[in-house]
């Protein structure tokens, strides 16, 4: 008797909830059928009469631009066929912010795979006082503490040499005295040489590498050239972290050997010429704070005492001002019997 009083109760409850969710859900759809639609907006002919015969007061005034445009930011510049637009020839040129650079040093920081940031941390307090020191950090990583992957894709390298070829193209253009160097630390120092050899010559003041992870036998011919300061390479034969790299899968720019100049340096032909302009500097006890890792290249302190004054140095040396020498007028002659 219970069990079938209980039973009646729990269907009579499902039976209400049942009706009541079916009647909510018609209310809803008779008030979504009932909602009016706004007609279109209705324009005045009057209006309409006036904007066809270009009338000045009802079209509002187009923007004056100035041509040749120059280097403007992106979208300042419209598009030449909207009507709307008119270009003023005798307008001011917007000038490229890279001009504020002039007579300024720029120094290209190139971290090591791996989305490494020890060369970009060290270096602005290595430099802390040194002048009129811009720096600019070149992100070139595909991936994050992969170090692997970074140190074998090329193309990744190739990108980021390429924004550095166009920066320096530009700088070269808008700001002709700046002085300009590539600093590169592992495989930074790789995408630094392909960048270099992207440029045209004598258009970087100087290329620094620190345990760059290239092989010993890399082409320089072409970095060489385009550097007119010449290219100073720090090595180290402690530097295990790159002979770890380069034994596994060879150098980052495909050398099987697994000889990375940041070890064992630069390996060049004797004869060989245009190599006159590179220095390589191996590590040694003189380097107090440097205990001979690929790390210790980006210590601040290390930065300080044998890069700084690199980046600070001037390139190209000043020629002496000519020497002008005085001539003295002749005397005049002596005449027999005066004495002198």
């Amino acid at each position: 008797m219970r069990r079938g009083w209980w039973l009646a109760a729990a269907t009579a409850f499902l039976l209400g909830a049942f009706l009541t969710n079916a009647l909510a859900q018609d209310q809803s759809d008779d008030k979504k059928k009932k909602k009016k639609i706004p007609p279109p907006m209705k324009v005045e002919e009057s209006k309409k009469e006036d904007v066809m015969k270009g009338d000045p007061k009802k079209i509002e005034e187009p923007k004056t631009f100035p041509f040749p445009p120059g280097f403007a930011p992106p979208g300042s510049i419209p598009f030449k066929g909207d009507p709307n637009v008119k270009f003023d020839p005798k307008a001011k040129p917007i000038p490229h912010p890279y001009s504020r650079l002039e007579g300024m040093t720029i120094v290209f920081v190139i971290n090591d795979a791996g989305s490494s940031t020890d060369l970009s941390d060290g270096l602005p307090e290595a430099m802390e006082g040194a002048g009129r020191i811009v720096t600019k950090n070149v992100n070139w990583t595909q991936t994050a503490f992969e170090t692997r992957k970074d140190w074998r894709d090329v193309q990744a390298q190739g990108r980021g040499a390429g924004k550095i070829a166009m920066d320096v193209a530009i700088l070269r253009k808008e700001a002709p005295h700046c002085r300009i160097v590539l600093i590169g630390h592992g495989v930074g120092g790789h995408v630094a040489l392909m960048a270099a050899e992207m440029c045209a010559a004598k258009s970087i003041d100087r290329i620094i590498l620190l345990g760059p992870s290239v092989s010993s036998r890399y082409c320089l011919d072409g970095a060489l050239a385009a550097s007119r300061g010449g290219i100073d390479n720090f090595h180290s034969s402690l530097d295990f972290t790159l002979d770890r790299w380069a034994s596994d899968g060879g150098t980052s720019d495909g050398d099987p050997s697994g000889s990375t100049a940041g070890q064992y340096g630069f390996r060049i032909q004797r004869g060989a010429k245009g190599y006159e302009n590179l220095r390589q500097v191996g590590w040694g006890d003189r380097m107090t704070h440097h205990n001979g890792g690929h790390g210790g290249w980006t210590r601040p302190r290390v930065l300080a005492e044998w890069v700084v004054p690199l980046i600070i140095c001037d390139a190209p040396p000043v020629p002496p001002a000519p020497r002008i020498i005085v001539v003295p007028p002749p005397l005049p002659p002596v005449k027999d019997g005066a004495t002198k």
